[in-house]
Order: structure tokens, then C-alpha cells, then sequence
């Protein structure tokens, strides 16, 4: 009897643990967020399902799905249909809240359509994660300068994230969120360079994502393969080749890691010194 008890309280304080919170000034919901919505967020409480408007809830803790990683590593393995799905399930569900993966999933949402040019989508998504995320602005500019890039208009992009690089390089200090905001332009800088032709000025943009603005792995990874590429351009073989190695170490699932490891190979079969 007692063994049974306690199965029963495992089972109870399991399923108490996985449950959704939402808490209020007033009031605390646990159960299972349904979805959030313009109305608010709909949470079901055993029968009865509730709507808490977005701005009353004080604290949010929601088990973060494990369709989160699985997408990240799809949309980094190229594999976008999957990883828009995936983004997109979840962001449905959960956009909206103050939870750093239900950011995240909205962004890279954002970002696989724009790698599958739905331009129109990925716009429409990053205007979401401005209305739910304000403090998300800087890194948007950057991403809406990156869309002008995408539809083949480089000089636009360079004068649009130059407005977002611009006050934030002039502030003596930056948030992660700055921080990160300033790599993403920073890339963005140098492929803009990089189709001009000023490789120099594009690989100066490549490298101070690296060594000054690597808050983000993802992007410093990008930053370092672009950078890597120019050295290779520009027949500097060991830094291409020191550049490409510390990438692979660092971030061996990154986007660009697949790519940057078969360049190494051939770079150090032709240029073995």
C-alpha cells in the first residue's frame, strides 16, 4: 500500500513539475499554455481553460520543447522545410512570453524564411518579434537590412545597417542584446563589402565580430568562415587554416562547419606547410 502511495506521488509531483505557470499579481495558473494569441495567453487548468492577458503575467515557467533543438539543428544542417515547422510549432504556441528559447524560436522562424525567401514571411514574423520583443530592435534593423541584401540591393543594406551600427559603436557600454545586435550587423557590413569588392574593409567587419562582439557562437562562427575565406582569397593559407580549425573546435555544429571542414581538408592537401 505504501509502495503504491508513493508511485502515486512520484507520478503527482512529475506531472506537477511539468506543468505550465503563469503568475499574476493576483492570481497563479498551472496547467498546459494552449496558445498565445493578440487576446492573451489561453492556459488549460485541468477542464477549464483560462485567458491571461499578456501584460498581467508577472512570471512565466515553461518547459522548453524539445522541437526547439531539434530545429535549430535542422535549420544549421540546411535543412529548412524541417526546421520551419519546427520553428513555427512553437512559436505559435508560445511566442510572445518572456522565455529566451520562445524568443529565439520566433527570430530563427524569421530568419529559415528568409533563407527559403519568403521574404514577405520573414518580414511579417520579424514585425511580430518587434511588437512582442521591443528590446529585440536593434538586432531586427539588422535583420531587415539583411533582407535588402538577400533581394540583391547591397548598397541599401550597407546604408540601413550602417544607421543601426552607428549610435550603438558610440556607446561606452552594450547589452548582450547590443552586443549581439552589432555582430549580426557587423557580417552583414562585410558581405555587403565583401560583393563591392573591398575584401580589406570586409575582413576588418569579419574580424571584429571575432575578437571584440562574439556573444553570439552562431554568428561568430559565420564570422570566422568569412573571415577564413578572404584569408584563403588573399593566399594566407595558415590563417585561413588556423581560422577555419579554431571554428570547428569551437563550434562544430554551426551552419557553416560542414562547408568549412571540407575547405580545410583541400587547403591543407594543397598547402600542407
Amino acid at each position: 500500500m505504501r509502495y503504491c502511495l508513493l508511485i502515486l506521488a512520484v507520478g503527482l509531483a512529475l506531472r506537477v513539475a511539468s506543468a505550465d505557470i503563469l503568475v499574476t499579481a493576483g492570481s497563479s495558473y498551472t496547467g498546459q499554455v494552449v496558445k498565445v494569441s493578440g487576446v492573451g495567453v489561453g492556459i488549460k487548468v485541468g477542464e477549464n481553460e483560462f485567458t491571461v492577458a499578456l501584460p498581467s503575467i508577472l512570471r512565466a515557467e515553461v518547459a522548453k520543447p524539445d522541437t526547439v533543438e531539434k530545429s535549430l539543428t535542422a535549420f544549421r544542417a540546411g535543412k529548412y522545410p524541417e526546421a520551419l515547422a519546427g520553428f513555427k510549432s512553437v512559436a505559435d504556441r508560445y511566442a510572445g512570453l518572456a522565455l529566451p528559447w520562445a524568443e529565439e524560436s520566433l527570430l530563427r522562424l524569421g530568419d529559415t524564411q528568409l533563407a527559403l525567401k519568403d521574404y514577405a514571411g520573414a518580414k511579417k514574423t520579424f514585425d511580430t518579434v518587434k511588437g512582442y520583443y521591443p528590446d529585440k530592435a536593434p538586432m531586427l534593423e539588422a535583420k531587415y537590412a539583411r533582407m535588402l541584401f538577400v533581394q540583391g540591393q547591397p548598397d541599401k543594406a550597407m546604408q540601413a545597417v550602417q544607421a543601426v551600427l552607428d549610435p550603438l559603436l558610440k556607446r561606452d557600454s552594450l547589452t548582450d542584446e547590443q552586443e549581439a545586435a552589432v555582430a549580426s550587423g557587423l557580417v552583414l557590413l562585410g558581405d555587403c563589402l565583401t560583393a563591392a569588392g573591398k575584401l580589406d574593409d570586409a575582413l576588418n567587419d569579419y574580424l571584429k565580430v571575432i575578437t571584440l562582439f562574439d556573444v553570439d557562437p552562431d554568428q561568430t562562427a559565420e564570422a570566422k568562415y568569412k573571415a577564413a575565406k578572404l584569408f584563403e582569397q588573399g593566399g594566407k593559407w595558415r590563417r585561413a587554416k588556423q581560422t577555419y580549425d579554431e571554428l570547428l573546435k569551437e563550434n562544430p555544429t554551426a551552419a557553416v562547419a560542414e562547408d568549412a571542414k571540407k575547405r580545410l581538408a583541400d587547403l591543407t592537401k594543397a598547402h600542407p606547410e
